[in-house]
């Protein structure tokens, strides 16, 4: 059995190899398609301006068939309608053999066919206003074609001698046909008519080039922006990027929370008065664990929210060891009615200008919604790098020095100079401790200040030293990735997290968030991008009066 089981996989993988292939293989356009190239080559030579509609003047002969020499017009010509004729021919071809058919017929039938016959035989083609069908896919012509005769009594003699006649030609299909003929008594078959020509005017569609849309962001994209041998450039700024890497970062920052696409419009502005602060790797990487961080306080509300003797909402987020503090203000911005309280040792002017700048989007938004529409995209996506390496004026390029009672702009963050452990005493069961990027001992602190008080927390360790959780054990021999991973584990183990996600480690190596605190947590389905909360919360502030 184990053989058989073994040569029936064989085939399978065979068989899988073989689809692949035929997947790539070009496949050859459908008929929609080769009609449609036909009629457009068919628009671009004809003349347009030849078109005669329905109730226009008829009567005119001239040569109709593709590719003859004009002939001098004749009015009031009459015309003997020949059908049934061979359309996998070309006209020419068609032309060429019934000519001489016609030349015999009407000698058989005592007409004169050097003076009665009036400019070459017209062969009815598709035109402008009588483009190809999908029915017509396999015919070179309409299938008919127009004899003219200067009188009467020729054309109906001719028409009778033609009428039942075999036209034998060098067709694949029909070599042999019988031919239909008779007199265009109502004269409709004129020189427009059988040129396509008679009708109503196409309509032409604007040469104009259509922009395709954007394209939805994809992770795998981030290969593309300036990278170190495993995750994202350190040091490259939104100001580094050409026009079509900034276009996407944008498409980025404008869909990765989609309760705040106006992200982009907050990076845009910081451009203009601290470009130096908006480094890509650190942007994104705060925005996916703020996503992290949105998932797991979802999870923690609604699970305290089953027992009606344990509603719980979370109302104040200390952000510890906070550095360039963007995930805070992300949190800040997100919940303008909670509170978020940042501790850091040193005050830096990044985590100020961010504050800044979500304030002024902030006030922006009270009077009109930012949409994705306020972005030139043309502009940004011609946009280059060395513009701003050129303006020798521009003084915001380099950091500012932050006053030493200077405050967030956002009103509802505040910023703690001075060490972590000063959070202790003001976290509580109502609180959500997140440290990122935190070295060392930062992240046992903030887990356990959190645990002693019930409070939910969320770390994304960055330097684990392995005597800190691991006194008695020696820890060699694994690499860097391994180590990290291991001690992230031993974490997990003896904090009892409860959601260990992991963010792209294109972005950072340190890629892994824990967390945990839920009370009465049971597993359950964890959810990336319900920004419901975020929309309930602005509505709640919005509808709050003014004071």
């Amino acid at each position: 059995m184990g053989q058989k089981r073994y040569a029936r996989s064989l085939k399978q993988d065979e068989r899988r190899r073989e689809l692949a292939e035929l997947a790539k293989r070009p496949r050859a356009p459908s008929i929609r398609q080769k009609v449609a190239a036909f009629n457009a080559e068919i628009l671009e030579t004809a003349d347009l301006q030849a078109i005669k509609s329905w109730g226009g003047a008829r009567g005119t002969v001239a040569s109709a068939s593709s590719g003859d020499a004009d002939a001098e017009g004749v009015v009031d010509a009459h015309c003997v309608v020949v059908g049934n004729l061979p359309v996998d021919l070309r006209p020419e071809d068609v032309k060429a053999a019934l000519t001489p058919l016609v030349v015999e017929k009407a000698r058989d039938a005592g007409v004169d066919a050097a003076k009665e016959l009036v400019g070459d035989i017209g062969v009815g083609v598709f035109g402008p206003c009588r483009p190809k069908t999908r029915r017509d896919r396999d015919r070179e012509f309409r299938g008919f074609a127009v004899v003219r005769f200067r009188s009467a009594s020729g054309a109906a003699a001719a028409a009778t001698a033609l009428h039942g006649t075999t036209f034998r030609t060098k067709s694949a299909k029909w070599p042999e046909r019988v031919l239909n003929a008779r007199l265009d008594d109502k004269g409709e078959y004129d020189d427009a008519y059988v040129r396509g020509l008679r009708g109503s005017a196409p309509k032409i569609p604007d040469k104009v080039s259509k922009k395709e849309p954007r394209k939805r962001w994809k992770m795998a994209e981030l290969e593309n922006l300036p990278m170190r041998q495993k995750c994202l450039s350190t040091h490259t700024r939104f100001s580094d990027l050409d026009g079509k890497l900034r276009v996407r970062l944008l498409e980025y920052l404008s869909t990765a929370i989609p309760a705040m696409p106006e992200l982009a419009g907050v990076v845009l502005a910081m451009e203009q008065s601290a470009p130096h602060y908006l480094r890509i790797k650190e942007l994104i990487e705060s925005i996916e664990c703020f996503n992290v961080i949105l998932g797991h306080l979802n999870s923690a509300e609604s699970t305290a929210g089953r027992s009606m003797d344990d509603v719980r909402v979370y109302d104040t987020f200390f952000d510890l060891a906070c550095g360039h503090g963007l995930v805070g203000v992300l949190l800040a911005y997100a919940f303008p009615t909670r509170t978020v309280r940042s501790f850091d040792h040193t005050k830096r002017a990044a985590f100020f200008a961010f504050c800044h700048a979500f304030e002024q989007m902030r006030k922006t938004m009270t009077r009109k919604p930012w949409t994705v529409g306020a972005i030139d995209w043309d502009t940004e996506e011609m946009f280059v790098a060395s513009n701003r390496l050129e303006e020798t004026n521009d003084a915001s390029t380099a950091p500012k020095d932050v006053r030493d009672d200077e405050e967030p702009a956002l009103s509802n963050i505040v910023f703690t100079l001075g060490d972590i452990d000063d959070a202790r005493a003001l976290v509580n069961a109502s609180s959500f401790v997140v440290a990122l990027h935190g070295c060392n001992e930062a992240n046992k602190v903030a887990v356990e200040m959190a645990k002693s008080q019930d409070a939910v927390w969320a770390v994304m360790p960055c330097c684990i030293k392995a005597s800190i959780y691991l006194p008695e054990c020696i820890v060699s021999k694994l690499d860097d990735d391994s180590k990290y991973g291991f001690m992230c584990g031993v974490m997990c183990q003896k904090y009892d997290a409860q959601l260990i996600r992991a963010i792209d480690t294109r972005i950072t190596t340190r890629a892994i968030v824990l967390c945990g605190g839920i009370k009465g947590f049971k597993k359950h389905c964890f959810v990336i991008g319900n920004n419901t909360k975020i929309q309930r919360e602005r509505e709640r502030k919005m509808e709050a009066p003014l004071h």
